[in-house]
């Protein structure tokens, strides 16, 4: 007699799904600061900065008598004076002394009249003690218009101009020195000469207009001279 046998029915058996996968939470969003909040937050550390700022312009100034003075700075002489060989007189209310080179005016001047022009003619500048002298100015001409004369007004061209000297100082020191035929200051480099005075020989002149042949214009004329150097 067969035995029975129970037949098990078939099943097909299927993987276990996983669970499906969360997608991770989206990041934060930065916190955005209103412009406001960073205009304060830097006032807050601006305000020491500004604070020290006033504090350093607020401060009270030195006086001046209590400044240290400045030591071997080059400036112009102020308390020079003038002499010279000789000088044009007085002509018309106008005068030609010495002094006038020193008054900072181009419209005023030294002037000289002789038989060759000036040649050979001299101004002396003197300051009151030994001083170191770097440079010495001059403007080599009568730096006017005289518009009584209208024929011919320009009192640079109507006179002779310098156009060569010597420099010669109290040290016994020489320096030779040409000039330009142009209305300005021409200064002279000085290698640094203690001295007391420096005279100013004239060598050469630019001619004037009449070519020196005008005996009533034969006349050299300097308007200006400056003196620069230290104590």
């Amino acid at each position: 007699m067969r035995a029975a046998t129970s037949r098990i029915p078939h099943v097909r058996l299927t993987p276990r799904e996983a669970p499906p996968e969360t997608a991770p939470p989206p990041p934060a969003a930065p916190r955005r600061h209103s412009g406001y909040g960073r205009l304060t937050r830097g006032a807050f550390w601006m305000l020491p900065l500004l604070a020290g700022a006033l504090y350093y312009l607020n401060l009270p100034e030195e006086p001046a008598e209590n400044s240290p003075p400045a030591l071997n700075v080059s400036h112009r002489f102020t308390d020079c004076r003038a002499t010279a060989s000789r000088s044009l007189p007085s002509s018309r209310g106008i005068s030609y002394q010495p002094h006038l080179v020193l008054d900072g005016k181009r419209s005023t001047g030294w002037s000289v009249e002789n038989s060759r022009h000036g040649v050979g003619e001299w101004l002396e500048i003197r300051w009151p003690e030994e001083r170191t002298v770097t440079r010495v100015g001059i403007v080599v001409g009568y730096d006017k218009y005289n518009t009584s004369r209208p024929d011919h007004p320009d009192m640079w061209t109507r006179n002779h101009r310098l156009k060569a000297a010597t420099l010669v100082f109290s040290d016994g020191w020489r320096q030779r020195a040409r000039f330009a035929d142009i209305r300005a200051m021409q200064y002279v480099e000085i290698p640094s000469r203690r001295a007391r005075w420096v005279r100013i020989r004239v060598e050469e002149v630019y001619l004037d207009i009449f070519g020196g042949m005008n005996r009533s214009w034969d006349d050299l004329t300097l308007s200006e001279i400056e003196v620069q150097g230290y104590r």
